[in-house]
Formats: structure tokens, sequence, C-alpha cells
């Protein structure tokens, strides 16, 4: 027992009446068992099954029915059997991929909306065994099921209720033991399932009719059939909606939800989801759902929109990182694959994840804690070291506040900090801080609310030997499963001060680690050791690309920072497109109504109205959820020089600008800039803000917004910054559309 280094803190904490932790270094691994009971439960707790659940962290969801070979989101249910045609299907790919990226199972779409089954099913005829793939004798689950078995990763299922080509839905008694049907045939027929996924989707069926669903039916099958299993939504489930498809669960994060409030239909409440209840009555853990690409289901569009490393790691601390588990979709493409790029983007965030927590900088630590429940060794704050099943550090009765201390064997430097609480006894802590020693005092360095599970706070990088973590307020007693420290692999920050110039920029570049080297090139070359050294800020007067990578001990980082300069010097500027004929204010609008999940879908459908507007305005449409809207006129500029558009909306939204792919000569910079569409803030989310900035000469340039709403929140707002214009929403005066 290391007790020597920190006999003079003791002493110091003994005179003031601290308790001293028996021992300070406590030794895991030892068998020592508790003779002091452990902290009362605060209710609610979660299941075995719940339990089991948490721990995956990160699965993969696959969207492959269907819509991927019509090239929909939301399918009618009037396709033919035969459409369904998967050329090189391999679900082992698709199994080996999700290992290889650090997932623990994958979950698949055995069902959609458009009620085509991906197995050979009794009840209907629209399924794999009523298609000419395989002769009528494919069996995707069956596949999927074994590939899971033989990489040794769970299987999870999902079946959506609403289903547009059953006759016998919205005939509800008839529908629901249908659905029951087809619910016993997936889950006894494929070995364990560990997840059953249900969509809250309730739409017309092909009578014109809306089901009511019988979730106790539902509910009472897979219990009876997977005992097991957890259920995703639904009635009385035992995971919620996290309330976004961005895969971002709130920083403020309660397994704990109230049951008599959670219904099919909450997402109409996704603040409250995103959160939960912190006086809950259940444990309904929130699971983080989001795709790879803008879409659900594969579109060869998309094949360059592929989330950035950035995005998904993002998405990773905002999920994992808050106590949530992320199920992260997959878009099988029509061969039957996990397209290269979406592997190739997995590979790079698996190896960002494994750099970053691979190693935790705080094994080997002495620890010392505030309190020590009952001076029982079991409760010792070493127990915070590593991650032994069944240990944690707990503090007495009637003391919820309290800290534990790391004194790590060397100063070390770190930007991740991981807390974790011992859920089995309930979810406690309200608020804690994490403090490192700099300068002779303790400095704060990150905060949070809740941990549950577990929080992962990306803290500044900071090089120390002693941290302390500070619980402030929580429900009980406090009980501590693990307390980690980690250093991301080195990364550049890239800054400009414009990305958008007349005469010259000047470029930073900053290292995530202090110290760390880095190298740059101007050319888009790769970066490498023998590139450009980085000595400071410097200037460009030229359109180019910068690309910069950290180097830490001659170490390359994993993420390159990437810098796209444009100049428009000259005669750069994108000219006015001009309006045929006379104008007048506004805007025209086309309204479309239908499912959406994107914009992709607005391609070759006609409008169910048409009208005129004075601008941007989404409340001309006469429902509220399912509907899309295309604005088209012309912007008008008044005065030349560089213009930031910002496009707000929820859910996606895109803005196209004249004619400018004809303008702007050879610079294929400026070509990306306003290829096909100026500014794409696409998909299913809540609010979102993309921007663009463009050289743009004075005058009336071609414009068409598109946006359009699935369910829940409705906005869309366009704002533009420029010369002598701060930012601000573009008026009603600065749209026209011809007479």
């Amino acid at each position: 027992m290391a007790l020597a280094p920190l006999l003079p803190l003791s002493l110091a904490l003994l005179l003031a009446g601290v308790q001293e932790p028996i021992p300070a270094a406590f030794e895991r691994g030892s068998t020592v068992e508790a003779e002091v009971p452990a902290p009362e439960p605060v209710l609610p707790l979660p299941s075995g099954p719940q339990l089991a659940w948490h721990e995956l962290e990160y699965y993969a969801f696959v969207h492959f029915n269907m819509n991927t070979f019509t090239d929909e989101e939301w399918g009618h249910g009037t396709e033919s059997p035969d459409t369904f045609a998967p050329t090189e299907l391999d679900c082992h790919q698709w199994v080996r991929v999700a290992k290889e990226a650090g997932m623990k199972a994958v979950i698949l779409t055995a069902k959609h909306h458009d009620g085509f089954c991906l197995w050979p099913s009794d009840v209907t005829e629209h399924d794999v065994a009523s298609s000419a793939w395989r002769d009528g004798q494919g069996d995707v689950l069956a596949e999927l099921a074994e590939a899971c078995r033989a990489e040794g990763l769970k299987l999870g299922l999902y079946l959506s209720p609403w289903d547009r080509a059953e006759p016998s839905y919205g005939d509800s008694e008839a529908y629901n033991q249908h659905f029951a049907a087809q619910l016993t045939e997936i889950l006894t027929r494929y070995g364990p399932v560990f997840e059953v996924w249900f969509d809250g989707a309730c739409g017309e069926g092909p009578n014109g009719k809306r089901q009511e669903y019988d979730w106790d039916l539902f509910e009472r099958t897979v219990h009876q059939h997977q005992p097991d299993a957890v259920i995703f939504h639904g009635g009385r489930p035992d995971l919620r909606w996290i309330g976004n498809e961005r895969g971002i669960a709130g920083e403020t994060n309660w397994n704990p939800y109230r049951s008599a409030e959670y219904f099919v239909g909450t997402a109409e409440r996704p603040s409250e989801l995103n959160v939960g209840h912190e006086d809950g009555d259940a444990w309904i853990p929130g699971e983080a759902d989001v795709s790879i690409r803008p879409g659900w289901y594969y579109h060869a569009s998309q094949d360059d929109q592929v989330k950035t490393l950035d995005h998904l790691e993002e998405i990773w601390l905002g999920s994992v990182g808050r106590g949530s588990n992320l199920l992260l979709n997959l878009p099988v493409d029509r061969r039957g694959l996990v397209h290269e790029n979406d592997v190739a983007r997995l590979q790079e965030l698996a190896e960002l994840v494994r750099g970053t927590f691979g190693r935790d900088l705080a094994a080997g630590a002495a620890t010392l804690a505030s309190n020590v429940r009952g001076g029982d060794p079991a409760y010792a704050a070493s127990m915070v070291l590593g991650d032994e099943p069944g240990r944690f550090w707990a503090t007495d009765d009637g003391t919820q506040d309290g800290w534990v201390e790391l004194r790590l064997r060397e100063a070390t430097s770190f930007d991740r900090v991981q807390v974790m609480e011992h859920i089995p006894l309930g979810q406690r802590v309200q608020s804690f801080r994490v403090e490192a020693w700099l300068d002779e005092t303790w400095r704060e360095i990150g905060r949070g609310t809740t941990v549950g599970r577990q929080r992962i706070l990306a803290v500044p990088p900071t090089r120390t030997d002693r941290v302390r973590v500070v619980f402030e307020r929580a429900k009980g007693p406090l009980c501590i499963r693990r307390i980690g420290l980690y250093a991301a692999p080195v990364a550049v920050t890239a800054e400009a001060e414009a990305r958008d110039f007349v005469e010259r920029t000047t470029v930073t570049l900053t290292p995530s680690l202090p110290g760390a080297e880095v190298r740059y090139t101007l050319d888009g070359s790769e970066v490498s050791a023998d590139s450009t050294l980085y000595e400071g800020p410097f200037a460009v007067e030229a359109s180019c690309t910068v690309r910069a990578r950290g180097f830490a001990s001659g170490t390359p980082g994993l993420k390159e920072a990437t810098l796209e300069l444009v100049s428009w010097s000259g005669e750069a500027l994108l000219q006015p497109d001009g309006a045929p004929g006379t104008v007048e204010p506004g805007l025209h609008a086309s309204i479309y109504q239908d499912g959406w999940q994107t914009l992709d879908q607005m391609v070759g459908r006609t409008p169910s109205s048409t009208t005129e507007v004075a601008d941007l305005d989404v409340a001309i449409t006469p429902v509220q959820d399912h509907v899309a809207v295309a604005f088209e006129g012309w912007l008008r500029v008044p005065a030349a020089g560089i213009w930031t558009l910002h496009l707000t909306s929820d859910d996606g939204s895109r803005l196209h600008l004249g004619f400018a792919s004809e303008q702007v000569g050879e610079d294929a910079r400026q070509v990306a800039r306003v290829r096909k569409r100026v500014i794409d803030n696409d998909g299913l989310h809540g609010a979102i803000t993309r921007s663009q900035a463009l050289g743009l000469e004075a005058g009336l340039h071609a414009l068409r917004v598109e946006w359009f709403n699935a369910t829940g929140g409705r906005e869309l707002r366009l704002e533009w910054e420029g010369p002598d214009t701060p930012r601000q929403p573009v008026p009603a005066s600065a749209f026209v559309r011809s007479h």
C-alpha cells in the first residue's frame, strides 16, 4: 500500500477533520469483502436486461429493405417483391465492419413502413419468398443471425407497426393479431434477440384507415419469446428515443422517466426526452440514433455526404459520452454491402476512439477521498481506478457530496475525463466539477451535471500530476464506479481570418496538445513529417487548400485539418442572373405533402398546391407535419463583396443560388462553393444553422430554397451579412419574383 506519498496531505486532512480512506491506495483485484452494507438504492433501478444494454454503448442500425432499391425513405407498399434484388448480399461483411468499428450489436429493419419482410413470412406474400431474389429461397434475417453468431455480436430487430401493404391495416383487432404473428416469427426463428425496435409511425394503410396499435399485446409477445430483450419505444418501453435524430443526448441526461407521461407520440416533447426526468418513477434510458449519411436508406447521390470524422466524434461524445447508447445507422447499398466510403469513415472513428480511450492515464495513481463509507476498504477511493464489476467508491449515509483526488505517478497531459456511477443502485449525481492542481492551487477545468452510466468531459489540454473530481450534489450517498483520464491523439485547429476574401487572409494553426509540432501544405497535398513546419500565423493571397497535421514526439495525429480558402479578387465575383420580364415583391411557393425524410424525395414529385408569399414563410402549409415547400424567385444583393448566408431549419433545407456554376471559371474551389447548391442543410434534425460565404456582385441572383418537416418543430430562417450589413434576417424587400 503506497501510503507514504499521501502522508502530508493525510495529516492535513486529519487535522481539518476530514476522513482519510483506509487504505488510501487500495489494490484492486483484492478479495476483500464489504463489512459495511452498501447504500440504499435510489429508485428507480434498471432491470438486468437494461444493465446489459448499458454495457453495449455503441452498435449498428442497418436500414436495408425495399427503399434501398426504390431510392425512397418511406415506401408505399405497392412495390413488387421483385424490386428487392441485392446482387452481392453479404451479412458477414456488415457484421465484420461493425465489429472492426468497435460496435457490439446490429439492429436490422426487418420490415419498414412499406410492409416488405426480409424473412419468409407465413402471414403475408409481400416478402422475400415472393421475390425472384435467390429464387424465393432467401432469408436476410437468417443470414444476419448466422453472421452475428460467428462474430460474437448481438442481434436486434426493427419491425415497423405501420404497414402500407397489409390489407388488414386499419382493422385494429385483425391487424394487431397479424403484427403479433410477425413478431412471433422473427422472435422464435433466429436465436437470441437483445433489442426489439418499434417505430412510432402510424399512417394510413392501403384502405385509407389508421390503426390503433395494441402495445400491450406487442409487448407481451416480446416478453414471451425473448424475455431478456429490451424494447425501444412502444407503450411501456425499456428504452426511450433521445428526442432527436442527430445522435445527441442532453448534457443533463436522467435515465429515469415519468412512466405515466411516456406514450407513443412523445416525440412532441423532444426536450423532455433529451434530458429525462430527475423525479421519474421508471428506468427508461435514452438511445441516440443517427445515420452516418443524411438519409437512413442508401442513396448513391449521398456517397460523398458521409459524416466527417469530427462530426462523428462530436456524436460519440454527445451520446456515449453522456451516458446514452449510440445507434449509428449504416445504409447498406444495392449490392447488399456497407459502402466503401462508410467503411473508411467507421475505421477512422474506431482508430480515434481506440487512440483516445485505449490507455487510462489514471492507472496506477494513488487515491484520496473526502469520505469512505464506514471506513470500509471495500468502498475505498481506489475503487474508482480500473473497471472491476461491482466495485465502487461510496460515502456514508447522509454524505451526498465529496471528492476523490488522483495523484498521478508523474505530470501527465490529458484532455478527456471519464466519470461512471454504480447504476445498479440507481442514478444519483446532480452536479460535479473537475479540478487540476495548477500553479500551486486547484483550478476548475470542467463541469457537468448528471453522470449515470458514464460522463466523458472534453476538457482543455491539461498537464498536471494531481486531479480532483468534486461531486457537488447528489440524491443519496455517492456510488462512483470509475474515474479515468485520457488524451485524444494530437489534432490541429485551422482558422482563417476569412475563408473567402478579396485581397488576403491570415491562417492560424493550433495543436490540441501543448508543445506538439504542426506541419502543413498549401497545394492540397498530404501532410508528412517533411512538410512545411508551422512557426506562426501566415498570410494567404490566392485561393488554396491548407492541410495541416499535428505531430507528438514524431507520431502523426489521426485527424488532418483542412481549410478551403477562396480569393474573389479581380472579376471573380458572381454576376447577377437578372430576371426575365417584370418582377414584383415576394417569392413563388410550391407545397408538397406525404412522408419526408430528405429533400432528395422532392425530385419528380408534383406539388399539391402553389401560391405566392412575401418571404420564406412556412406557415402557409395546410398541415404541420410530413410537408415540404420550395420557394423560388430572386435575391436582391445590395452591394458587391463577400456575403455570408446563414440557413437555419428544422428539419431539412437547401439553398440554391442562381446559375453561378456557369460563371466561376476554372477555380475548383469556387465551383465547389456554388455547384448544385450553396447550402445543404438536409436531413432529419432539430434547428441547425449552416452557413456559406460567396463573392457576389450587386443585383438579382436567382434563388431557390427548399424545406421539409417530418414531425415536431418547424423552422426556416435565412440570414445574411456582408458589406456594411451586420448579420440579420434577409428582409422581405430582398426577395422578388417574376410577375
